[in-house]
């Protein structure tokens, strides 16, 4: 009953994505006969459809397209992105092409050619060797292509790097969230810096409502505001900081704490528009009575003295002072970057003032690399690399999916857990990023990791246990793995673990291209390119339908069986005269601007003749 339930609703999904398409564009029902939902995510739905023209044919001979249909509210960006990446990239080396694109109003569909294929948690745990070889190296050769145009996919995973195992072909898909590279930023102190920030000052970039002369009357009103304080007595500091939280009003809305002797919060954004309150705090300076003067030394020795409620310039009452330290004045008058942030309930000046960090998280989690999870801005192609090495390490352990963490902190800690919290620590230091880890680990070895869970029916057999169990029946557990110390993981123990040597499967050379292709240092990491070169795609005893040479680009299907079509199907992909499908570059080139205008029945007519 539940089977039959889950199937219903499955059916009922498949038919209201067929309605929904054909509602919102009306031509697709006038080409296609759209028969199943295949596959769907959060910004579009996949389904199956063929010719209307070719109706009459037998089943075996009507060739089959895949129509992504995405949902209305997808930007346009984001849909105009997709179907270039598609029409200048796609259509070789393992990377989906295009036929053609529709739209109407608001919404678009991509009309691709469709593979079918295997389900990669069917086949997973049936590769040998020489199969896996073959799959990693024809998904490298479909990144090596991409990351040629400067483009990262940031998608990577098995179920967008489609596998028919009989055909042994290849594809790979989905390139919603692709992104191009970030340019460098440019130094400061180089001569492309030097012309640029020269043609701001010439544009005006600098002037009174850019944002860099903002903040810089920021740090002046925030620096008179200080000095004020310092210099004036308790009564004239507390009215002269009253007023300039009074002066910052129209900006910034702070928040109260509802501690008793709590300071106002100060905001997690930097302050834009408080020009003001500088001549606002002047004004009430002028008004305070005048005092001595006190030297710099005067003032250093004077302070410690001060009480809880007029070294922080508030009106607290004295004796109820906050057990944090709210001393802003201090803070907002250093010129240095040191942070002081802690041990306070707020955010430090020097802090507000930094450039706010805008860093892409787009991704599936589990497949997003150390440099994601620690929100570092330039990122590369590397990230693509890292997604290929967590799929290595699904098929050489068979576990899939091996990281599955709800958030991205559990999943920076999964990566801890296996390579040790000093290569994080020191990629975050290499990235500009700060990371806080609550204790120390030390990092597993690769190979431990993958024979173990690969055999993990042996390793964790009750008759394992009972070998190495003391006489008492207790056995002893690694205090860093978390396992009993015949299968310690960890890659420096002391432990005498089961030999590995019996249910090896893989050379040393896999484990070496696993190891540089999870660097966790994305400076370090190693490209698609230098990836295919590695010798572990050159090695001997591969089986007959891989391939040899890391510069074939597409596998080729088995010998037996193989017709006269599939022979020319496979001449064409050698020599790249034509691309996959038999779709032209000039022919796609000209179905992208369909995208921007209403399509129209009759040239799409024309375009799909020619197919």
């Amino acid at each position: 009953m539940a089977t039959g339930a889950r199937l219903m609703k499955l059916r009922n999904k498949s038919e209201d994505a067929i309605t929904d398409l054909l509602t919102r564009i009306p031509d697709v029902g006038h080409l296609f006969d759209v028969q199943s939902r295949i596959g769907n995510g959060t910004f579009s739905t996949v389904l199956l459809a063929t010719l209307k023209r070719e109706a009459n044919l037998p089943e075996s001979m009507r060739r089959k397209f895949a129509i992504k249909h995405h949902i209305p509210t997808s930007h346009p960006d984001r849909i105009m992105k997709e179907l270039q990446c598609m029409t200048k990239m796609g259509g070789m080396d393992n990377v989906v092409g295009i036929h053609c694109c529709m739209r109407c109003d608001a919404s678009a569909a991509f009309v691709m050619p469709y593979m079918p294929h295997d389900r990669f948690h069917d086949f997973y745990t049936k590769m040998d060797v020489s199969e896996i070889r073959l799959y990693m190296r024809n998904l490298l050769v479909a990144l090596r292509h991409v990351h040629k145009f400067n483009v990262i996919h940031r998608d990577v995973k098995p179920s967008n790097f489609l596998y028919n195992r009989r055909r042994r072909e290849f594809l790979l898909v989905d390139f919603g969230l692709a992104q191009h590279v970030n340019p460098p930023v440019l130094a400061a102190g180089t001569a492309a810096g030097g012309q640029q920030e020269q043609r701001n000052r010439h544009t005006g970039a600098g002037g009174p409502n850019s944002k860099r002369f903002r903040d810089r009357e920021t740090e002046a009103a925030v620096q008179t505001t200080a000095a004020a304080a310092a210099a004036a007595a308790a009564a004239a500091a507390a009215a002269a900081v009253a007023a300039a939280d009074a002066g910052l009003g129209g900006a910034v809305k702070r928040m109260r704490l509802n501690e008793e002797g709590g300071w106002g919060k100060m905001p997690l954004k930097p302050v834009n528009e408080i020009a003001h309150a500088q001549n606002e705090s002047k004004e009430v300076v002028a008004q305070a009575p005048e005092q001595p003067q006190l030297s710099t030394q005067q003032q250093q020795q004077q302070q410690p003295e001060q009480t809880p409620s007029s070294a922080t310039g508030t009106g607290t009452v004295a004796g109820t002072g906050s057990r944090y330290n709210t001393n802003r004045s201090a803070t907002g008058s250093t010129n240095s970057g040191k942070c002081f942030c802690f041990a306070n309930p707020s955010v430090c000046l020097n802090c507000l003032m930094k450039k706010e960090v805008h860093a892409s998280r787009a991704g599936t989690p589990g497949y997003r690399p150390p440099e994601v999870l620690l929100k570092y801005a330039d990122q590369t192609t590397a990230v693509d690399v890292w997604s290929v090495g967590v799929i290595f390490l699904s098929l050489m352990s068979s576990v899939y999916p091996f990281f599955k963490a709800p958030n991205d902190y559990i999943a920076l800690a999964e990566i801890v857990t296996i390579f040790g919290d000093q290569e994080i620590r020191k990629t975050a230091l290499a990235l500009e990023r700060m990371v806080t880890l609550s204790q120390r680990s030390r990092p597993l070895n690769l190979r431990k990791l993958c024979l173990r869970f690969r055999h993990r029916a042996i390793f964790s057999d009750a008759k394992m246990l009972k070998k190495y169990e003391s006489p008492d029946g207790q056995c002893e557990v690694c205090k860093n793995c978390d396992q009993y110390f015949f299968n310690c993981l960890c890659k420096e123990s002391d432990y005498v673990t089961e030999p590995l040597e019996p249910y090896e499967v893989f050379p040393a050379s896999a484990y070496d291209l696993l190891e540089r292709l999870l660097e966790v240092n994305p400076h370090k990491r190693i490209t698609a390119a230098e990836a295919l070169q590695h010798s572990f795609f050159n090695c001997q005893g591969q089986g007959p339908n891989s391939q040899t040479a890391g510069n074939h680009q597409v596998a080729s299907p088995p010998r037996k069986g193989r017709t006269a079509a599939a022979r020319q199907m496979t001449r064409r992909r050698v020599t790249n005269k034509s691309v996959s499908m038999g779709i032209q570059p000039l022919q796609q080139l000209k179905i992208e601007q369909q995208l921007l205008y209403p399509a129209k029945l009759e040239e799409l007519q024309t375009v799909l003749n020619k197919l």
